[in-house]
């Protein structure tokens, strides 16, 4: 009962402050649109950069987790927490705007109430991808000398690796433990995304907004001494982050 109830405190806590940080996101987002807005245009000259880095952390919503039949032990959150890294670089001018090639790295984590009877604690699933992506990359010519607003449309495709475990209290906060299931299969998603310049941290730093949609398969989950159904997508993930140009 006490790993219960420090698991559940746990889990109000990181979504307490999901909702602060991704309400704190959207503020400075719009704040920072609206200035680009009414300031006197500028042409912000020649970007010279070739890499861009990005991290991001938000939300997601996968149904499939919430429809695996796990009665009479409880169910899976519909809803989860989700961090990602990429690094692209600029490939070449297309269509208007500007190709660059990369790669991303993502964990989505849904949570749940249930505890198996040999369990000590909730479990939880956990997807990891590794998609290669595309990112289709537009902008203006920038304001008062500072770098432009980037709006980017966003295509990877590669492998997602899902996990079922018990998640038990470690010495810095939940550990997974005795695996459920585990399963890999290709995948990929879409997305659109926003770089809005930080200009205080001067004109390499810019606040990510990214909305994307994953797809991927994984076979029927044989766990909790039955088979609860199938596991795939879509998941669709609302991040807030940053990224850097270098």
């Amino acid at each position: 009962m006490n790993t219960m109830s420090r698991n559940s405190g746990t889990k109000s806590a990181r979504w307490l402050l999901a909702a602060l940080l991704l309400g704190a996101g959207l503020a400075m987002t719009g704040r920072a649109i609206a200035e680009e807005a009414f300031t006197e245009e500028m042409v912000y000259g020649e970007d010279t950069s070739r890499w861009v880095t990005a991290v991001t952390l938000g939300f997601h919503q996968w149904p499939a987790a919430a429809e695996l039949d796990t009665q009479p032990y409880g169910e899976f959150d519909e809803n989860g927490y989700s961090i990602s890294g990429s690094v692209h670089r600029r490939w070449r001018h297309f269509g208007g705007g500007e190709l660059l090639l990369g790669a991303d790295l993502g964990l989505m984590t849904n949570e749940s109430n249930i505890v198996a009877p040999e369990d000590h604690g909730e479990m939880a699933i956990d997807v990891f991808s590794f998609t290669p992506s595309l990112r289709w990359s537009f902008s203006g010519p920038g304001r008062n000398g500072h770098r432009p607003t980037r709006y980017n449309l966003e295509a990877g495709a590669g492998i997602y690796w899902a996990r079922i475990a018990e998640m038990v209290q470690g010495e810095y906060g939940p550990v997974p433990n005795n695996e459920h299931y585990n399963d890999y299969a290709p995948g990929g998603y879409l997305g659109l995304s926003v770089d809005v310049p930080l200009r205080f941290l001067g004109n390499n730093w810019a606040f990510n907004t990214a909305a994307r949609v994953h797809y991927a398969t994984f076979s029927d989950v044989d766990a909790l001494g039955g088979n609860l159904g199938g596991l795939d997508g879509p998941i669709t993930t609302l991040q807030l982050g940053m990224t850097y140009d270098w």
